[in-house]
């Protein structure tokens, strides 16, 4: 119920409910709008009104505009008729998050509007006594895990809450209370889906305790579902209305919230992941390289940092060098039906993601700045001409999108002068991939 604390202005907020009664034209249900950009259909709006300015919900309803004034269209709506709903943030788009019930009367939370993947969906966390920055981060995932909290019960979440204000009571001048520790661990036990108390445990842990941390984490988090990674979309595409799938099950979030809980746990323990035995970065590195093989993908990312640590920063850099071969010389899979087309490119979507971000992540994590530079030079060298050159096939669109990826990594570890030169390259290649397919093509002859 906390987003319903969220206010609309009352006459606006009338004329939604007389809309939802029938009293209006149109849908009586509206969290969408014409999709266009201005001055096009939007003109109308500039008309002057005798009862609403231009910004208000029943004329922006009406006229329309681009993803942010979607996202207000649907939150006038959902929040003036008690919906509980957030307004969100996705990399270069505006979209929002909403809670629902599924069949099984399980509470879900998930992004509406969406472009892009629930780890790139940022929005308000409602808890004002979190300070920290790093606990406190605008994450999707706060919102995940207080839903899936409340299907185990409201009692053993507030049993976690207050052992946390305990613990941070208790704690002072940096002088952590084991006791209150433990005390949030063993509530944790009963109810495990309250993302800040992980976040802090985490941020507190002796480094004995990380991996035992992470282990009761995954352990809990456990289920026998996977979560589905949506198709990244377009920022300048008509979305249409959001369809709700009531069909959800709550062990798809719990899965995806063990990944995103994973990381976001991996961000603070890597602060200081350094002054960790060899021992211990070994059970870490194991733990989460069983996670990567049971079907976590994205959780690469931290098994790379690891095997820097672990196996040395030639060894991980080598990883992600031989997974970007395998990538470019493994033909796309044979699919029959559009359903299986769909599963492969979205397959394949998401493994040239999850090879962008760790060769991203490397490039914070490794301290051998000049064998980072040579392994992103070698690994741009094994694309071919054709690989690198923007040419249309959906096949090719995706290896286009690889190599655009690495170069952008590659790019932020040169000066000025390379850059240009860098960027010189790719026109002149660009331009000579243009004139030989221009030859070869019979309508210009």
């Amino acid at each position: 119920l906390m987003p319903l604390s969220k206010t609309w202005p009352l006459d606006e907020a009338r004329y939604i409910f007389d809309k939802y009664q029938g009293l209006h034209d149109g849908s009586r249900y509206q969290a969408y709008g014409p999709y266009n950009r201005y001055p096009k259909g939007v003109s109308a709006s500039l008309e002057p009104s005798k009862v609403w300015n231009n910004g208000a919900w029943p004329l922006i309803s009406k006229s329309g505009g681009l993803c942010g004034t979607m996202s207000t269209i649907a939150n006038g709506t959902m929040t003036s008729l008690g919906i509980p709903m957030l307004k969100a943030t996705q990399p270069g788009h505006a979209n929002i998050v909403t809670y629902s019930l599924n069949m099984d009367g399980q509470y879900l939370a998930s992004p509406g509007q969406s472009i892009s993947t629930p780890a790139l969906t940022k929005t308000h966390n409602l808890f004002n006594d979190i300070h920290d920055p790093l606990v406190r981060a605008g994450s999707f995932s706060h919102h995940l895990a207080m839903t899936m909290a409340m299907n185990v019960g409201l009692d053993s979440y507030m049993d976690v809450r207050i052992a946390l204000h305990l613990y941070k009571a208790l704690t002072a001048n940096s002088q952590i209370n084991t006791k209150a520790l433990k005390l949030v661990r063993n509530a944790l036990e009963f109810n495990p889906y309250h993302l800040e108390a992980w976040l802090t445990v985490v941020q507190d842990n002796s480094p004995a305790e990380l991996l035992i941390t992470f282990e009761r984490f995954i352990h809990l988090h456990k289920v026998d579902a996977v979560f589905e990674e949506p198709e990244v979309g377009n920022t300048t595409a008509d979305l249409g209305e959001d369809e709700g799938n009531q069909n959800t099950s709550a062990d798809s979030s719990i899965a995806l919230l063990n990944d995103l809980g994973l990381k976001m746990m991996w961000e603070i323990a890597v602060l200081n992941i350094r002054q960790h035995s060899s021992e211990e970065l070994q059970g870490l590195f194991e733990l989460i390289s069983t996670e990567v093989d049971n079907g976590q993908p994205s959780l690469h990312v931290v098994l790379d940092s690891l095997r820097c640590l672990v196996k040395g920063e030639t060894v991980a850099l080598s990883a992600v060098k031989n997974d970007i071969s395998v990538s470019l010389s493994t033909p796309p899979e044979k699919a029959e039906t559009y359903e299986e087309q769909r599963k492969a490119r979205k397959k394949r979507i998401l493994a040239i993601r999850t090879i962008v971000a760790r060769a991203e992540n490397l490039r914070t994590f490794v301290e051998d700045r000049a064998m980072f530079r040579a392994t992103m030079e070698s690994i741009l060298n094994d694309f071919t001409d054709a690989e690198r050159g923007r040419i249309d096939g959906k096949n090719r669109l995706q290896l286009t999108q690889l190599y655009e990826g690495i170069c952008g990594v590659y790019s932020r570890v040169l000066d000025k002068a390379e850059k240009k030169a860098l960027l010189e390259s790719h026109i002149a290649l660009a331009e000579r991939l243009r004139l030989s397919e221009a030859s070869e093509d019979p309508a210009t002859e």
